[in-house]
């Protein structure tokens, strides 16, 4: 089971706490919807996707793109949970338009 609780909500920016007790093995292939942070707190995954495979762990941050499927792997019935943070694609844009070399959307 997978549970999420918004910490904040808006048009550019979601913060969400997740709990995950799924038990231990491979899921299904997922679809990402934007740009996100993902902060686990605590228990470790597997995230497999076009950028590779990453282990998860609370002293790891993963970046995610829209767009790009991916696989989670639980290695162990303990579960996780942590933090994520979703940004809007307009907010990227903006953001690496106003940084020293960024490509401007405008």
């Amino acid at each position: 089971m997978l549970d999420y609780q918004d910490i904040s909500f808006g048009p550019d920016l979601q913060v969400s706490r997740w709990v995950c007790s799924l038990p231990a093995g491979r899921g299904a292939p997922e679809p990402t919807f934007g740009y996100e942070v993902i902060l686990p707190t605590a228990g470790t995954f597997i995230r497999w996707s076009p950028a590779g495979r990453h282990l998860a762990d609370p002293n790891t941050a993963i970046f995610i793109h829209p767009g790009q499927e991916q696989v989670i792997i639980h290695p162990d019935d303990r579960g996780d949970r942590g933090l994520f943070v979703r940004l809007a694609p307009g907010l990227i844009e903006d953001l690496a338009a106003d940084t020293p070399g960024g490509r401007s959307s405008r």
